[in-house]
Formats: structure tokens, C-alpha cells, sequence
């Protein structure tokens, strides 16, 4: 990897490897969600002596003296670029300790991808809407309203949608529909919904809506 602030891009085998842009730090927070066990802090090019290949947590980022960059194959059934690996370089100019590193030679991530698209079409849904955040939580991308969560574009697909509980019969009815499961304990309140029912962005928006209406009537955090 690169060990200067300055942009670039590398390609070998179809792979690029580039400097993540200022909407892709959800995709890093994605990544890292989903294999930190098999992540390492490496040093002068040497995991923790003590042989952990593991990073607890995934610190802020871009920072002043941090920079990082994502790795891109083409999807073996789309043709479209998916993020496969990444690192991020803490420290720089001088340090060069590289915080946290993912092997670019993992397989691909096919619903990593589909995930960044449907990210994609909740951002424009929303757009607009007062007190509106971004977060990483539940193994995807979270949109929150004042500090509490309406709906997550899942890396599983589909959606992960919190609700008004008193509406959870109902909904569930729907087809390709169901409860939020948590430690094997079904959850009211929370609902998958998934992508085969989210094709329009008439249907996405409707149950964007049902997320929305709900995080309005909570308390801001």
C-alpha cells in the first residue's frame, strides 16, 4: 500500500486498489464488520507479536494523519466492481503503521455490493429529511433520524426496519416479510424485509416510510 498521502491507483488481474472516497468509509466500516477476526494492527509489515489477528474496533475515519484505500475486483456474475479488501494507514507521514489490514485476495462480497446499491436508493428516499445520520450497526449501513434508527441496508440484502411494535402483526403477514431474529428471540418491533420486495422505489419508499414515522416519534438522542 501506499505509504504517502498522495492518490493513487494500482491494478493487477482486474484488481484496483484506490483511495477511499468521502462516501466510502461505510463500506470500509461494512468490510470490517464482517471479517475483524481476521484482521490484524500490522507494523513495519508484521501482525501484534503477540500473533492476534484480530481489530477490536475500526477507529474514525479520514483522519489528518490517516489515510485509506479500498480494493475492487469485478463481481463474477455482475461484471461490476465489489470492495474486497481494504487497509488504512494511521500515522503518517512519518509512523507508517498500517492499523488494520484485509487480505484483497478474499472472495468477493457479492452482497456487500448489493448493499451499497440499496444504501444508495435509501439516501435518495431520505434525502432531505431533518436530523438525518449515518452509522454502521447490525453487520450493515444504519440511517438514523435525531439519533434513532429508522432502517439499515443489510449486507445480508434487504432490509433490516425498525417499527411501531403495535404494527409487527401486520406487517408480517406481508409476503417475503418477517421478524428481526436475536439470539434466536424474535423481535417485535423489528423487521426484515427483503429485496424482492423492494424492486420499486415506490415499495422501498413505503417501508422507509414505516422506519421514519417510527424514529420521528421517539425522543431525540
Amino acid at each position: 500500500m501506499p505509504a504517502t498521502r498522495t492518490p493513487r491507483w494500482s491494478t493487477t488481474a482486474n484488481l484496483a486498489v484506490v483511495p477511499v472516497g468521502d462516501d466510502q468509509w461505510g463500506i470500509v466500516a461494512w468490510l470490517w464488520q464482517a471479517y475483524r477476526q481476521d484482521l490484524a494492527t500490522v507494523v513495519s509489515g508484521l501482525p501484534c507479536a503477540d500473533g492476534r489477528y484480530q481489530c477490536r474496533q475500526l477507529g474514525q475515519y479520514p483522519s489528518a494523519d490517516g489515510a485509506g484505500y479500498i480494493a475492487w475486483r469485478p463481481h463474477p456474475d455482475t461484471g461490476e466492481d465489489a470492495p474486497i479488501g481494504f487497509a488504512i494507514i494511521d500515522g503518517l507521514p512519518g509512523g507508517r503503521r498500517v492499523r488494520a489490514v484485509l487480505s484483497a485476495g478474499r472472495a468477493i462480497l457479492p452482497l456487500m455490493a448489493y448493499a451499497h446499491e440499496l444504501a444508495n436508493r435509501i439516501r435518495e428516499v431520505l434525502q432531505g429529511e431533518r436530523g438525518l445520520t449515518e452509522k454502521a450497526m447490525f453487520g450493515g449501513l444504519a440511517f438514523l433520524i435525531d439519533g434513532n434508527m429508522a432502517v439499515s441496508a443489510s449486507s445480508k440484502g434487504g432490509l433490516l426496519l425498525r417499527i411501531d411494535p403495535a404494527k409487527t402483526g401486520s406487517l408480517v403477514s406481508e409476503p417475503h416479510v418477517r421478524r428481526f431474529e436475536m439470539r434466536g428471540r424474535e423481535m417485535d418491533g423489528w423487521l426484515r424485509v427483503d429485496a424482492k420486495v423492494l424492486e420499486t422505489d415506490r415499495d422501498l419508499r413505503r417501508w422507509v416510510s414505516h422506519g421514519v414515522g417510527y424514529a420521528r416519534s421517539l425522543p431525540p438522542k
